[in-house]
């Protein structure tokens, strides 16, 4: 039995706690009974461990004698006790072994140097290094993360967060979390004790609220992530499926919405695999779609990537803005032709309603991450199948109202537009159709979101997957064919504001306020992926900066609120801002819906839905060069690139036609 000497470096502050016991028995670590029911709120299970075990140690700090409030909270975790390669992020056990118990260590001195529980004591924290030594022949290490004093114990905290995923970076295991509570005792000295419990957990166990890497439990499930996808999908698109079909005619219309729908189905479940490198369930998490490149692909590849993802996330919000402005729009017009007449232009500008739809955009954009915008999904969704509901029912009492189904097999008419315009105008209806299924560029974000394993994230993500392609294009096809069905060649670019309908009037307005609704939800998912990567970027690259890092309290006073306070961030608010502030404005430049979603369409499509999805699948399952799976998924791919080049040809077409009658931020509709 050999003594320990253990030093715990807190911040700037030291404090030093008396020896720790640790015997060395054979190379074998002893059976270990502990607490069923733990303070720290896990459950642990009797279990006996061997030499090829990684073995942790929870450290919890108990408050003795007097009140006071929880003012800490600490994370600690313990690398293998023998030799681990700590420089390379690695834990490799060898034959050495240790055996470490600990019960009932001496409290710290009962120096002021707890002071750090003080409400105005605020010192940087940092990653603390406490090494300890059992003999000469066993190098055994503990490095613990520590979070400053927090008001609360709260595992909420961004801060906490944060240092958790650091030291996980560092050692590429699984972190616990353990409370600190600090309470004052006699005549005003801090009273406190430390327990240590030693247990066995393998590498990608996970705690009661945290996830083998560190990170907050996801609670995220099959039905949160459809609810994601749908908000994602079913958006301004599926209302220009009825133009699109006018254009294509009732042969080719259907069979390209089918086409598209398998194609999202099967290259999203390509993506879905590649959420973890290596196993499925136990290997490294990508946590967005960029992550998922840089782990299988190289070079120039990543930045081609990142580049076309967040542009089209730019060129996404530019088009939400839009529809939005034209649905708001629509309901002050619709109000226009109900007491003035359908006679009267009504002609109002839209710019008023894009800059309304840009300040609710720049409050929502506070929102902080992914995670807390479910409920704002999840409503988003309902709005989605409201107004698409009520577009199939308008197109159906339109049909029964026409006492037949209107168009053709082919589409509009050679005579009704020239030749070559007929050409652009079925290229553009492919890029309408494949903005309408666009979302992969945001479904490893949403997957990041699924609580799991068990089943695996990508078994649950190919559920969701299924789930929700398959209701979208059953909407789709039910609104684009009603839609055509009702007004043949002649469909309006979008079937609600186009104005095929006029009344009832107060329906229409009921579907546009949906639509509105609909889009500030999805203008968040979509733009969510960038606004966390740009300030991820700020973060590494100034670190030390109060107004990157810094965060203050606002307090929630509306009734329900409890108490609590949200965290501005200085950053965040003039950054979002200006994001929402320049869409805005691009916005009034360029009011061309339907041009605007077939370009977006196209030169989203190839690259993020087919592309790289195919080849990180191919990296990711290792799929040998020339065999038939190889030889079909780049088949796939080229006939997707020669799709998205002939659709972008057409949408440019349309813009540079609608450019020469247009005036800048004087568009009526």
């Amino acid at each position: 039995m050999s003594a320990c000497k253990a030093r715990l470096l807190w911040g700037p502050i030291t404090i030093s706690t008396p020896p720790l016991m640790a015997l060395a028995d054979n190379h074998r670590m002893p059976r270990v009974r502990p607490r069923r029911h733990s303070p720290l709120g896990y459950y642990y299970s009797p279990t006996e461990s061997n030499t090829t075990s990684t073995h942790r140690t929870l450290f919890r700090r108990e408050q003795k004698g007097g009140g006071g409030e929880p003012v800490f909270f600490a994370l600690f975790e313990l690398c293998f006790l023998g030799r681990a390669n700590i420089e390379k992020g690695e834990l490799r056990p060898e034959e050495t072994s240790a055996k470490v118990t600990g019960y009932k260590m001496a409290p710290p001195p009962p120096q002021s140097s707890l002071t750090l529980a003080s409400p105005a004591s605020q010192p940087r924290a940092e990653l603390a290094a406490f090494e300890f030594h059992a003999d000469s022949s066993s190098c055994s290490r503990l490095i613990p993360c520590v979070a400053q004093h927090l008001n609360t114990c709260s595992s909420s905290s961004s801060l906490v967060d944060h240092l958790r995923r650091r030291l996980y970076k560092l050692l590429q295991i699984s972190l616990f979390e353990c409370c600190a509570e600090m309470g004052m005792g006699q005549n005003g000295v801090t009273a406190a004790a430390m327990e240590v419990t030693s247990v066995e957990l393998g590498h990608t166990a996970a705690s009661k609220c945290y996830d083998d890497d560190g990170r907050l439990k996801r609670t995220g499930t099959m039905w949160t992530a459809s609810a994601h996808i749908i908000t994602a999908v079913i958006g301004s698109g599926v209302l220009s499926l009825a133009w699109a079909i006018a254009q294509l005619g009732w042969v080719a219309g259907p069979a390209v919405m089918l086409l598209f729908s398998f194609v999202t189905y099967y290259t999203s479940a390509l993506l879905a695999d590649c959420y973890r490198s290596g196993d499925e369930c136990t290997g490294k998490r990508n946590y967005t779609y960029m992550d998922a490149v840089n782990a299988n692909l190289s070079g120039i590849k990543v930045q081609i990537c990142g580049f076309l993802q967040y542009a089209n996330i730019v060129g996404v919000a530019i088009g939400y803005t839009i529809a939005a402005s034209i649905s708001m729009l629509a309901i002050k017009k619709a109000n226009c032709y109900h007491v003035e007449g359908h006679s009267d232009p009504c002609s109002i500008s839209s710019t008023p309603y894009m800059i309304i739809f840009g300040v609710a955009e720049i409050f929502f954009s506070q929102i902080p991450d992914f995670d807390q915008i479910s409920w704002l999904s999840i409503l988003a969704a309902v709005m989605s199948f409201t107004y698409s509901t009520i577009g199939l029912g308008l197109g159906i009492v339109q049909v029964v109202t026409n006492k037949g189904i209107q168009g053709s097999l082919t589409g509009i008419s050679v005579g009704a537009v020239t030749p070559l315009d007929k050409v652009w105008r079925s290229l553009q209806a492919f890029g309408d159709i494949a903005f309408a299924y666009s979302y992969s560029l945001i479904l490893i974000e949403i997957q990041d979101t699924i609580r799991a394993p068990p089943p695996s994230e990508s078994k649950v993500m190919r559920r969701a997957t299924v789930v929700s392609v398959a209701v979208t294009t059953l909407f789709y096809m039910l609104c684009g064919c009603m839609g055509y069905a009702a007004f043949g060649d002649g469909a309006p670019g979008n079937l609600l504001t186009g104005f095929g309908f006029y009344e009832p009037f107060w329906l229409l307005d009921v579907a546009n306020a949906a639509i509105v609704v609909h889009l500030v939800g999805a203008y968040q998912v979509y733009c969510q992926p960038l606004f966390a990567f740009v300030e991820k970027w700020a973060n590494q690259r100034w670190p030390k900066s109060r107004y990157i890092t810094g965060e203050v309290d606002v307090p929630l006073s509306f009734s329900g609120a409890g108490g609590r306070c949200y965290k501005l961030n200085l950053f965040r608010l003039t950054w979002r801002t200006a994001f929402v502030v320049a869409t805005t404005v691009v916005s009034m430049l360029l009011p061309f819906f339907n041009d605007v979603v077939g370009l977006l369409g196209a030169l989203g499509f190839w690259p993020l839905t087919v592309y790289f999805p195919v080849e990180m699948y191919i990296v990711q399952k290792k799929v040998p060069r020339w065999s038939t799976r190889w030889v079909c998924l780049q088949l796939l791919s080229l006939a997707c690139l020669i799709i998205t080049i002939a659709s972008a040809a057409g949408s440019v077409a349309g813009i540079i036609s609608d450019l020469k009658v247009y005036k800048p931020f004087v568009t009526t509709y």
